[in-house]
């Protein structure tokens, strides 16, 4: 059984997104605070709010992680837990201030977003999910300019984000692989190879 994952979730009302090692998020409201406007942090008790976004998948089954430049270095799975470790904490900063993304993006001028009122800044700083995506797409860029040899596979509650990233135009590396949720009721994770999330409780 695979037992390291990473979950991306949605909220499905406000496009907020909240990283996790575990499928169960209901009630862990420490997860709030990846979020860094206290104004707009989302409360993780309903569980009709929230969907998986993506999981990333497959640490365990990695036979040994090694650097190119160290190729015959034994494993005994702790590099494993360190990619884990290290890919989560990188997934879990802050986004960028809503102004940064737009200057960062392009998807206004600034004087257009400033002008906006502020509930039309708090809708626009909440929607995170192609955000979000953006910045694991550029960590696992950044792992591979490091030259860490490591494959993993990405699980995705909507497929149409596996070849780009809107936002951005960023595609993902080769060394990612790209796999449908197969989900029930819309937030129950049916995949028998998931088996970490087969009791997600949303």
């Amino acid at each position: 059984m695979d037992k390291l994952a990473i979950f991306m979730f949605r909220n499905l009302k406000t496009s907020q997104v909240v990283v996790s090692k575990s499928p169960n998020i209901i009630g862990n409201n420490a997860l709030a605070n990846q979020i860094a406007n206290n104004a707009i942090k989302p409360l993780l008790r309903r569980q009709d709010m929230w969907a998986p976004l993506v999981v990333v998948h497959g640490f365990d089954k990695l036979p040994h992680l090694t650097s190119k430049d160290h190729k015959n270095v034994p494993s005994d799975g702790s590099e494993q837990h360190d990619l884990h470790t290290r890919l989560y904490k990188m997934i879990t900063a802050k986004l960028p201030d809503p102004l940064t993304l737009v200057r960062n993006f392009d998807l206004m001028s600034e004087q257009d977003y400033l002008r906006l009122p502020l509930d039309q800044k708090r809708k626009f700083e909440m929607n995170m999910i192609e955000p979000k995506l953006d910045q694991l797409c550029r960590c696992f860029l950044y792992l591979n300019n490091s030259k860490i040899d490591y494959k993993l596979d990405l699980y995705w509650g909507n497929v149409d984000f596996s070849s780009q990233i809107p936002i951005s135009k960023l595609t993902w590396p080769q060394n990612i692989s790209h796999h449908k949720l197969d989900l029930v009721r819309g937030n129950i994770i049916t995949n028998p190879e998931l088996k970490t999330a087969s009791k997600i409780k949303l």
